[in-house]
């Protein structure tokens, strides 16, 4: 029998954010399902080192639901 242990080194979460992106993200995830909120969160995640303004929030948003809907 073997057993795999993975550590968790490195866990990179969302944030800090400024009022306004807060209030952009929220407007989009407001409806969305709980799989797709989750899958914008990792999204947003990946691309907060490029900058999270409006347009890139609301192009995160989409991917997200339509990857929900596939």
């Amino acid at each position: 029998m073997t057993i795999t242990t993975i550590m968790l080194t490195h866990a990179e979460t969302l944030g800090p954010l400024t009022g306004q992106q807060r209030r952009t993200i929220m407007h989009h995830a407001a409806g969305m399902l709980p799989s797709a909120r989750r899958t914008f969160r990792r999204l947003l995640i990946l691309a907060q080192p490029r900058g999270l303004d409006d347009a890139l929030i609301a192009r995160t948003a989409v991917q997200a639901h339509e990857h929900d809907t596939a």
